[in-house]
């Protein structure tokens, strides 16, 4: 067995987000699910989750993937796929704390227990994590590597 996917056989926006997916349908135990692609509107943003982990005893994790080498330089994040390299707009921190708080928002008022904790995180499948990772916005333990997709699990439960 392995968690629980909604939906059962996702498509996704990328390849990126589908290695992500399989590590942590692989990895987490039964009683978790994984959401993909969740959106959430309000009054001010649309905001999406690549995946929305929901683990019981550990908690929430919004996850926002980047394919392809990502790399930050004087403050700005590049992505690069081959085809050469662009500036994001926003940082892949940015865009899912954003979201983790529009979650968080949306909840509020809708359940009739408390939610714990919701934390957020970045996975970059592709790419190797820097010698001297010192992002100021992304400390290393938000932000997963190629090296570190064998123990996804362990970012989802920090």
């Amino acid at each position: 067995m392995s968690a629980t996917s909604y939906p059962a056989e996702p498509e996704f926006a990328a390849a990126s987000e589908r290695v992500v997916w399989e590590a942590l349908m692989e990895q987490l135990p039964d009683d978790a699910s994984v959401i993909v692609g969740q959106r959430i509107t309000d009054h001010a943003r649309e905001v999406e989750i690549d995946l929305l982990v929901l683990w019981p005893g550990a908690g929430i994790l919004a996850i926002e993937v980047k394919g392809g080498t990502v790399s930050v330089k004087d403050g700005e994040w590049y992505q690069s796929d081959g085809g050469g390299s662009r500036v994001l707009p926003r940082t892949p921190i940015e865009q899912i704390r954003l979201a983790k708080h529009g979650l968080n928002e949306f909840m509020k008022g809708r359940v009739s227990f408390p939610l714990g904790r919701i934390a957020h995180a970045v996975v970059l499948p592709y790419t190797q994590a820097p010698p001297k990772w010192a992002v100021p916005d992304a400390p290393r333990h938000l932000v997963a590597f190629a090296e570190d997709m064998n123990g996804l699990v362990g970012f989802a439960a920090q």
